[in-house]
């Protein structure tokens, strides 16, 4: 909604001479600034929005020569902004200054996890509350590697393949399941049954008049996990 009614305003002022009583034509150079200008929009929203805000000004002001300045903390946003047409303020002290030491790839057309981890000054491209998680997981596991005997810190740590599967970035994922099966090794043995019992209840599933759509791709997702367990154990063995 507010995406439209931010377009509705530029359609307006077009024509502001005509719906006020006096009239006050636009100048033929136009200074448009626009603060945030991702606010509250989808991402897909803030992907177009660039193409959407240049197609609209060409549009209503083809006579016009239009400079605009834009805030922006979308990388979606930046990367249809060239690299010389930046600037980056950085925060200090509750002040924002402008950082003349930032030395940047090009912006325009770039990965946004490339402007993520280059442009906006994170520590890290995942959550807070995921990456403490994952780091906590993974000091104990390498902790208990040193320490086998310390059942305390095993019995903390046999419940982590469930966050481990959790992971969606697959490095991570593979490092901590490596790690995990090295301090319990028989649970490859485990996990595998457990697939084995999902294989026969996709089995049973699928033989079924009309099956569940949703309980079958849960399933099928379950047995690509397994596939990729079996290649990993296989290869570590070969190794």
């Amino acid at each position: 909604m507010l995406f439209k009614i931010f377009f509705s305003w530029l359609n307006l002022l077009s024509s502001f001479d005509k719906v006020i009583e006096q009239k006050r034509p636009i100048a033929g150079s136009i200074l448009l600034l626009i603060d945030e200008i991702d606010l509250y929009m989808h991402p897909e929203w803030q992907r177009k929005s660039v193409d959407n805000l240049i197609a609209e000004l060409s549009r209503q002001y083809q006579e016009k020569e239009i400079q605009i300045i834009l805030t922006t903390h979308s990388p979606l946003v930046l990367s249809d902004i060239p690299k010389q047409n930046t600037i980056y303020l950085q925060p200090k002290n509750g002040v924002l200054y402008k950082d003349i030491n930032i030395s940047q790839r090009e912006t325009f057309g770039a990965n946004i996890h490339t402007l993520l981890n280059d442009a906006f000054y994170l520590s890290s491209t995942l959550g807070e509350y995921a990456q403490q998680k994952i780091k906590k997981a993974s000091e104990d596991l390498v902790n208990l590697r040193k320490e086998p005997t310390n059942e305390l810190l095993r019995a903390t740590c046999k419940d982590y393949m469930l966050l481990i599967e959790l992971i969606g970035e697959p490095l991570i994922q593979n490092k901590m399941r490596n790690l995990y099966l090295e301090c319990f090794p028989d649970s490859i043995e485990v996990q595998l049954e457990a697939y084995k019992n999902k294989v026969q209840d996709l089995t049973k599933l699928l033989q079924e008049g009309s099956p569940d759509k949703m309980k079958t791709t849960q399933l099928k997702k379950s047995l690509q996990k397994a596939l990729r367990i079996i290649e990993e154990i296989s290869e570590a063995q070969n190794d």
